[in-house]
């Protein structure tokens, strides 16, 4: 089953601080746990230290629209062996993700170590709310 991707509470917390305000079902509550409700809340709805907690694409294009900043994702592999039996996941070296605006490049990352995309995701988010915005 495909779950839904959501920022931590460490990247809800720097949203939440650099104007994310936007209409969404899921917080953070003062001890960092994780809520889903049925309605729709946004920040200023949340009384302290409550804290929305949107999707990684909410995230995403709420930096492109606000932002004109746009994050890429890709995936770095080894040597894949065109064999029926080859294991795609042991072929992984890590993650790549690249931050730019419409006229410049900005940054790129690369970890080495095998990590999934939803941690790259994260990891993308992470630098543009604090070195960026």
């Amino acid at each position: 089953m495909i779950k839904e991707a959501y920022c931590s509470y460490e990247v809800a917390k720097l949203l939440k601080e650099k104007g994310f305000n936007e209409s969404i079902k899921c917080w953070y509550d003062n001890f960092q746990d994780f809520h889903e409700k049925g309605g729709r809340m946004s920040n200023t709805d949340c009384l302290p230290p409550t804290i929305m907690c949107p999707t990684h694409q909410m995230a995403m294009a709420w930096l492109r629209e606000k932002h004109n900043l746009y994050i890429g994702i890709n995936i770095e592999v080894g040597d894949i062996q065109m064999l029926p039996s080859y294991d795609f996941e042991e072929t992984v070296l890590g993650y790549t993700f690249v931050i730019y605006n419409k006229e410049t490049l900005i940054w790129v990352f690369k970890d080495k170590t095998p990590r999934s995309y939803e941690d790259a995701v994260e990891a993308a988010l992470k630098y543009v709310l604090e070195n960026l915005i």
